[in-house]
């Protein structure tokens, strides 16, 4: 009974920890923070409330979620300031401006070379962000605001280039495929 027991619970442990399968996107060709080129988000599980993405860039890969009540955007800047920033943004087209609302140092976020991998976790109230592809995982940071809903991640959302070089992308796979 002893060894089903472990058996059971090591099977749970797996399940849990299962790898996430990602696919190659369209690479996105190099754009500047004031004209930057984007591509849609496309979310193969939109009943989750969390995306994974690897970019593969020098500088300036961002992911934007949805425009809230069609006035204001949340943007996930990774390797802003020549690779050497995480910041989130909140543009606001009433007043036109865009202030940064978090801000984390970390040298090279980013890799010319190497494909890097984060998860983008948006609830009501709430977009977290971290490392890896294991959501909760080595955390970057949290921003809260009244005006969060979980269900504008995929909603007009895009990913962006806003670096003097190209930005390979890859997103889940559609386990469908």
């Amino acid at each position: 009974m002893k060894t089903f027991l472990v058996l059971t619970l090591t099977l749970l442990v797996d399940l849990a920890m299962a790898e996430v399968e990602m696919c190659e996107m369209a690479d996105l060709a190099a754009g500047t923070v004031e004209n930057p080129t984007s591509t849609p988000l496309v979310v193969n599980y939109p009943e989750n409330n969390y995306i994974y993405v690897g970019f593969q860039a020098c500088q300036g890969a961002r992911l934007t979620i949805a425009k809230i009540f069609g006035l204001t955007t949340y943007r996930v800047h990774f390797g802003e300031a020549n690779n050497t920033l995480y910041t989130v943004s909140l543009l606001t087209y009433a007043t036109i401006s865009e202030t940064v609302v978090f801000s984390k140092a970390e040298e090279s976020p980013l890799d010319c070379n190497e494909m890097r991998y984060f998860w983008v976790k948006v609830i009501d109230g709430e977009i977290t962000f971290g490392k890896g592809l294991q959501v909760g995982s080595d955390e970057i940071g949290t921003v809260t605001s009244n005006y969060i809903l979980g269900a504008h991640l995929g909603t007009d959302s895009t990913l962006d280039s806003e670096g003097n070089y190209p930005v390979k992308i890859e997103l889940q796979c559609d386990s469908a495929i």
